[in-house]
């Protein structure tokens, strides 16, 4: 049994802890453990502990929390931990904000790692600020702290300030900024890369807060796609290939690509398609397949005129920044919107064409998106 403790401790221990840079206590406890003699380890740290080392009641807690090399023992483990809290060690500050089940006290223990230069509780810390939980909402703090935990190389924080430089809501806009913070994640190993990717590329597309380059759109545009289950990516690389931009025009490679993102269910796409079956551009014409796809690219609803039209605040948001609104939203472009109802409506009126339509879309499957990653 206790192997398994000691597994345990050698592979996770480093994210709380890491290694000792110097000879002592914890060290001596490691070799102790190393060498199979768990109960000499943990009595080593004991002493340590007692005698007031806070790196060895850091190390105690953990071990008597998690049960490394030892029976569990929760409600010692959380004294020694919460001692060495107390004494300002980062990592035992770490371990009770992730561990208690008090929001409140979870917070203060993220505001005391957060102080200490923990990018992960400085992200935690500025998320309270941003939502008003457990803190006063206070937006301006809360950006100080995303700035903090996003110079240290925190994902979340990273994303979150390249879209607020963007689209300037709660900080002065500012696109150079928010074009260098996706440029920090794109190229990570972070779960949030692929959206940071698509953006970035966006802004090499249209030349937001640089240069427009067409070679690096498409760098990260495809980057995105191949990380799987990007359709935004997958329908704005389509356009360059549609119109030729930065590529031979490939009409082919441009449909293949949109009717990827349409099965993901993103609406410009599926407007899109609707068109090129409507007008019979690089496919046959369909009608039934237009009417199909222009309505889901819309709202099915709106053939029987019981759905609303795109309303004032989305029709202003895209006057005022259309390519960064459409990134953020997916939403159809009013104009758009607009034809694609006209049209929906019009071919429903086509005898025997809205109950064809209907069919194909009864057996429509869409591509289902991943499951979710959740992270503690």
């Amino acid at each position: 049994m206790y192997r398994f403790f000691f597994v345990c401790f050698v592979f996770l221990a480093p994210a709380f802890y890491g290694s000792p840079a110097k000879a002592g206590p914890v060290q001596d406890a490691i070799a102790a453990a190393n060498s199979r003699d768990y109960e000499g380890a943990v009595s080593i740290l004991r002493r340590a502990a007692v005698a007031g080392d806070v790196p060895s009641q850091s190390h105690l807690g953990a071990v008597l929390y998690f049960g490394w090399w030892t029976k569990p023992d929760r409600d010692e483990g959380l004294r020694w931990l919460r001692a060495a809290a107390n004494r300002n060690d980062l990592k035992a500050q770490l371990v009770l904000a992730r561990e208690t089940k008090d929001r409140a006290e979870a917070l203060n223990w993220y505001e005391k790692a957060a102080l200490n230069g923990d990018p992960v509780a400085q992200e935690r810390v500025g998320r309270a600020y941003w939502w008003g939980a457990g803190r006063p909402r206070d937006v301006k703090a809360s950006i100080e702290w995303f700035q903090k935990a996003a110079a240290a190389g925190h994902p979340d924080a990273q994303l979150l300030l390249g879209v607020q430089y963007a689209i300037g809501q709660v900080i002065p806009r500012d696109l150079r900024q928010a074009r260098h913070w996706f440029s920090e994640l794109a190229g990570s190993s972070a779960l949030n890369a692929r959206t940071a990717q698509e953006y970035l590329a966006t802004f090499y597309e249209k030349g937001l807060g640089g240069p427009q380059n067409y070679s690096e759109a498409l760098r990260w545009y495809e980057a995105a796609v191949k990380g799987g289950h990007a359709p935004y990516a997958e329908f704005s690389l389509g356009a360059m290939y549609e119109f030729g931009r930065g590529v031979p025009a490939n009409l082919d490679k441009a449909l293949d690509l949109y009717r990827t993102a349409a099965f993901r269910q993103y609406r410009p796409a599926q407007y899109r398609l609707g068109v090129a079956y409507l007008r019979g551009e690089g496919v046959r014409r369909d009608l039934a397949e237009a009417l199909k796809w222009l309505a889901f690219s819309v709202n099915w609803d709106l053939i029987d005129n019981v759905a609303p039209a795109v309303d004032k605040s989305v029709r202003s948001q895209f006057e005022r920044d259309p390519e960064l609104f459409q990134v953020l939203t997916g939403q159809l472009r009013p104009a758009a919107f607009d034809y694609a109802v006209t049209t929906v409506r019009d071919l429903a009126k086509v005898p025997g064409l809205y109950s064809q339509a209907k069919g194909l879309a009864a057996a429509f499957q869409p591509t289902p998106p991943p499951p979710p990653i959740l992270i503690h």
